[in-house]
């Protein structure tokens, strides 16, 4: 190893680590080795324990995606790290963080997993935590936001449950050098996830899976999350108000059929309060290319308001022409 990277290493812990009154620094725990060579078992693979920690969830329907921030938990053993308590070390395991862990990084290898299909990812190095026990296993956390593609079958939405799946995959390693596997359950942590409303987290599937690029095998952990989302908004602000505008439209057969003017501007009034409702309702909504649910009941509503309009010009129509032949008579 250089001698510029024990420099640092000894700057690093002189004074940062204290216990039972001995100070140590790293020199005692990193041997020197090269921090470019992957750790491996004697079949030449390095295994890693990945687990996610999901802070936040955040549902746009309009654009059928998802924007997850969390924690992205990588655990891996490397046997030239391993350290005793002697005389000078009176500690299991450190943890460092911020700059002390930035340079502890650049001593040791790190795993490279990143996210798949992603339309927008944010893997920050900077916000991250490193873990060493005495045993050489180093569990490295590091925070995570991205958008994701969401599966959403939509031909009876509102009432529709969505599907997102969150994929990683190592950048450069194939499945004969780089192995990532879900820790033991549960590998996904969404207890306390604060999801944005009204949608809710249903529950969480992984699987492993294999994908071949550039005739190379690697291996990607994929975590399906599968959400709920209520209709109470859509209610309010869709339904409610095109049952109260059809209600409306039909009350011009209330009214005395002479009363040409005003049951012409109720149904006038009914139908453009429809239009604005049916504009605003579908400004949020996602493009699908099939019919649905929602359009069909904003489209049989429509309906009635326009039938309700032609209906009063039908009626007061067939009471002229039924005064008129009375009046020939």
């Amino acid at each position: 190893m250089p001698m510029h990277r024990y420099t640092a290493t000894l700057l690093l812990l002189l004074g940062v680590c204290s216990c039972g009154g001995f100070r140590f620094s790293l020199e005692d725990i990193l041997k020197p080795h090269n921090s470019y060579i992957r750790p491996e078992n004697s079949y030449g693979v390095t295994y890693i324990n990945v687990s996610v920690v999901l802070n936040s969830l955040e549902m746009h329907e309009n654009r059928r995606v998802m924007t997850v921030s969390g924690e992205l938990v990588q655990e891996w053993e490397d046997e030239n790290l391993r350290f005793s308590g002697g005389r000078n070390m009176h500690t299991s395991a450190i943890g460092l963080y911020g700059e002390h862990g930035q340079t502890l990084k650049q001593l040791i290898w790190l795993p490279d997993l990143t996210m798949s299909q992603a339309l927008e990812q944010d893997l920050t190095q900077r916000a991250d935590f490193l873990r060493l026990t005495s045993e050489g296993r180093i569990t490295w956390t590091k925070l995570f936001r991205a958008t994701v593609p969401c599966e959403m079958e939509l031909a009876y939405y509102p009432f529709e449950n969505y599907r997102c799946m969150l994929m990683f995959h190592s950048l450069g390693y194939d499945t004969e050098e780089l192995r990532p596997h879900w820790s033991l359950d549960p590998s996904v942590h969404y207890d306390d996830t604060h999801v944005s409303l009204p949608c809710e987290i249903e529950d969480v599937y992984t699987d492993v899976t294999s994908f071949v690029t550039i005739e190379r095998a690697r291996r990607r952990l994929e975590a399906e999350v599968e959400m709920t989302c209520y209709s109470g908004w859509t209610i309010k602000h869709t339904i409610v108000p095109f049952m109260v505008t059809v209600t409306m439209a039909y009350l011009v057969f209330y009214l005395h059929p002479r009363a040409v003017t005003a049951r012409l501007t109720v149904s006038l009034v009914a139908f453009v309060v429809a239009m604005i409702v049916h504009e605003s309702s579908y400004r949020d909504v996602p493009r699908y290319p099939y019919t649905m649910a929602l359009e069909v009941f904003t489209g049989t509503c429509l309906a009635f308001v326009f039938s309700a309009a032609v209906q009063s010009v039908v009626v007061d129509t067939l009471s002229r022409v039924s005064d008129k032949m009375a009046s020939d008579e």
